[in-house]
């Protein structure tokens, strides 16, 4: 699940990747849904670690988290997720991250970032209700572009050995087209993906957000 909105002094972009497939998954994906509604009304979108916290705190009252019983039974979903805030005023970009990969090539260097991001993911019952997640801020500066993927990109299997997509064929990619707009980024991700898992299956849903300042 992926939102956008617009502020007079940015744009903020949440990506989630919900546990769950089908009818689970789609019930998860309601939760979040319902847990960034209400979070948006509470907390400023240039704080996104607030954002994260106020989701979690949300989907585990909703699915009877907060309070560990023991019960093997007890539900144990959430998802991953990132919250980007980019400050078209001061020109900065604002993240907080709960395990989703996010890569930045500057415009000025040779090597792609990969952001920081919390391990803890949202809504776990082995997360705590009142986690504090981390914001982190960086300048932007034109020609700066980001690509966020969800694990379902990382963790495809394929290629010659069978093994995990991963995070330096991402980044590798960045670097060989980073001259290309943003689309044909994506578009060259696209193929990269179908060749590597070849007759392999999906092992989970792929989801990317990029964009270039």
């Amino acid at each position: 699940i992926y939102a956008f909105q617009r502020y007079e002094n940015g744009w903020l972009l949440v990506l989630a990747d919900c546990t769950g497939h089908g009818v689970p998954g789609a019930f998860m994906t309601f939760i979040f849904s319902s847990a960034l509604e209400k979070a948006l009304t509470l907390c400023p979108p240039e704080e996104p670690d607030r954002l994260l916290a106020a989701i979690n705190h949300y989907i585990k009252q909703t699915l009877s988290q907060s309070h560990p019983t023991g019960d093997m039974g007890q539900s144990n979903d959430g998802c991953d997720a990132i919250a980007v805030f980019v400050d078209t005023q001061h020109e900065q970009l604002i993240w907080s991250g709960a395990r989703m990969h996010a890569f930045l090539l500057a415009a000025d260097e040779d090597a792609v970032t990969v952001l920081d991001s919390d391990r803890k993911g949202i809504g776990y019952s082995d997360t705590a209700h009142d986690y504090p997640w981390c914001r982190h801020q960086r300048p932007l500066q034109r020609g700066d572009s980001l690509l966020i993927v969800t694990d379902g990109v990382t963790d495809q299997i394929g290629g010659p050995r069978d093994i995990m997509f991963g995070k330096k064929r991402i980044q590798s990619l960045l670097l060989q087209q980073r001259a290309l707009p943003m689309p044909s980024v994506s578009e060259a991700l696209r193929h990269a993906l179908h060749e590597w898992q070849g007759k392999q299956p999906s092992r989970d849903d792929m989801a990317w957000f990029g964009f270039r300042w």
